[in-house]
C-alpha cells in the first residue's frame, strides 16, 4: 500500500469503536480497538456535568449564588437605609465592608454629677438622640428603705423609725454645731461602760453604772447600781444598797465603796408613802409594812485599808418626818392623827461596834395619837419605821413621808 497523507485518505464512516489503531506497547507495535482507547482516556477525565457546563457559561460580576440545580446568578450585598451601610457590595473593587449607619448623635461623654443623660432609643436599640437633665435628689424616703452604712463594713447599718410620730405631723431634728457621740446620750450611755436596761433609765455623766428598774437616773457618778423606781443619784460613787423607790442620793466621790464619806439620801417625796397597800405608788420595795419593806438609809461605814488597817467612822442622819392616818370614818382627809417632827440620829462605828443615838430636834407637832418612832440599826442600815401607837406597826391606812439627809466622815 502506497503511503498516503491523512488528508488524502478516504473519509471514515461513523466510528463504532471496533476500528483498529496501531500503537507501541513495550517497544512492540500492537493494535487496539478505539473502544479500549476510549475507556483508558475516560479513566482520568471528569465526566460531563450540566452544573459545570452552566458554571462555565457564568459571566456576571458580583457574588455568585446558586439559585437552583445548574443555575447561577450574581448578587450584591446591600444595607438598609439609615441602619447599615455597605461598601463594595459586589466585591469587584475589594472585599465588601459592612458598617453601622451614623445615628446622628455626636460621639462623646454625656452627664455629670449634676446632669444625667436622657437618650432617645429606636426599635433597634440604637441611640438616635440624647439630651441631659438636672439631677433631682429625692426629698422623701421611706424609713424602711433608708439606711446609712459603715464605709468599711456594709453590714453595719443605721436605720430610722418614725412610727412614733403623730399622724400628719412633720418633726424637725436640729443637729448641734459640734462633734458628738450617740453613746453619750443619757438614755444610751454606752461610751463609759455603763449598762442600761428597764424602763427609761438615764446616765447623764459617769461610768460603770448599772441602771435598770423604772425611771432611775444617775446624774453624776460611777459604779452605782439602781434597780428600783424613781431613784436619782445626783453625785456619788459605789451606791448599790439603796433598793427602795423614790430615793435621791447625793454622795462625795469615792475610790471604792468603803471610802464613801458623805451621803445624803432623800426618800419618800411629797405625796407618796413608805408603805400601804391601798396606794398605787409607794416609796417602798412593795407590800404592806414589814421590816423588809421599810426604806433604810446607810449607817456609817467601817472599812479596811490594805486588808489590815482599820479606822472609825461616824455618820449623822437628819430625819424630817410627816405622817397621818385615817380618822374614825376611815378617811385620811381631815384626820386628827397627824405628826410632824425631826430626829437627829448619830451613828458611830468604832472598830466594828455600832452605836445609835437618837435626839428629838424641836417640838413634835402631834395633835392626836402618840407615835412610836421605831428608828434602829437594821443589818447595817438605818431603819425608819414610825407608826401611830394606837394603830400598830402594820396599819395600812397610815401614810408617812420622811426626808433623810445623811452625812458621813472618817475620824
Amino acid at each position: 500500500m502506497a503511503d498516503l497523507k491523512i488528508s488524502e485518505m478516504t473519509p471514515a464512516a461513523e466510528l463504532t469503536g471496533a476500528e483498529l489503531i496501531e500503537c507501541v506497547q513495550g517497544g512492540v507495535n500492537v493494535k487496539q480497538e478505539l473502544t479500549g482507547l476510549k475507556t483508558w482516556v475516560n479513566d482520568g477525565v471528569q465526566p460531563f456535568s450540566s452544573t459545570l457546563d452552566a458554571l462555565s457559561s457564568f459571566n456576571t460580576n458580583g457574588i455568585m449564588v446558586q439559585t437552583d440545580t445548574s443555575e447561577f446568578i450574581g448578587r450584591t450585598i446591600t444595607g438598609t437605609a439609615s441602619q447599615v451601610t455597605v461598601a463594595n457590595g459586589d466585591g469587584v473593587s475589594g472585599n465588601p465592608t459592612i458598617s453601622l449607619a451614623a445615628s446622628g448623635v455626636t460621639a462623646g461623654t454625656y452627664g455629670s454629677s449634676s446632669l444625667i443623660p436622657v437618650p432617645v432609643i429606636d426599635t433597634y436599640g440604637r441611640i438616635t438622640g440624647i439630651t441631659t437633665a438636672a439631677v433631682v435628689s429625692p426629698t422623701t424616703f421611706s424609713d424602711s428603705a433608708f439606711r446609712v452604712q459603715d464605709n468599711a463594713d456594709a453590714t453595719k447599718q443605721k436605720a430610722f423609725e418614725l412610727s412614733g410620730l403623730t399622724t400628719g405631723q412633720t418633726r424637725t431634728q436640729t443637729v448641734a454645731d459640734a462633734n458628738w457621740n450617740e453613746g453619750d446620750l443619757p438614755n444610751v450611755a454606752s461610751t463609759g461602760s455603763n449598762t442600761l436596761s428597764g424602763t427609761r433609765p438615764r446616765v447623764l455623766a459617769g461610768a460603770s453604772n448599772t441602771v435598770s428598774g423604772t425611771d432611775n437616773v444617775v446624774v453624776t457618778g460611777s459604779n452605782n447600781t439602781l434597780s428600783a423606781s424613781e431613784q436619782v443619784v445626783l453625785t456619788g460613787d459605789f451606791i448599790a444598797d439603796v433598793t427602795w423607790n423614790c430615793a435621791v442620793i447625793t454622795a462625795a466621790t469615792a475610790g471604792a465603796a468603803t471610802f464613801r464619806k458623805t451621803v445624803s439620801v432623800t426618800t419618800a417625796l411629797t405625796g407618796t408613802t413608805f408603805w400601804g397597800s391601798h396606794l398605787t405608788t409607794a416609796c417602798t420595795t412593795g407590800g404592806v409594812y414589814s421590816a423588809t419593806t421599810v426604806p433604810k438609809s446607810y449607817l456609817s461605814v467601817y472599812a479596811n485599808i490594805g486588808g489590815s488597817e482599820t479606822f472609825s467612822t461616824i455618820g449623822i442622819h437628819t430625819l424630817t418626818i410627816i405622817g397621818r392616818t385615817a380618822n374614825t370614818a376611815g378617811s385620811t382627809v381631815n384626820s386628827g392623827y397627824r405628826f410632824v417632827g425631826k430626829r437627829r440620829v448619830v451613828v458611830n462605828n468604832t472598830g466594828g461596834t455600832v452605836t445609835v443615838d437618837i435626839t428629838t430636834e424641836g417640838t413634835d407637832y402631834n395633835p392626836a395619837g402618840a407615835v412610836t418612832m421605831n428608828i434602829s440599826n437594821d443589818s447595817g442600815k438605818l431603819m425608819i419605821a414610825p407608826f401611830f401607837t394606837s394603830e400598830g406597826a402594820d396599819f395600812t391606812s397610815s401614810i408617812w413621808n420622811v426626808l433623810v439627809e445623811s452625812v458621813y466622815t472618817t475620824l
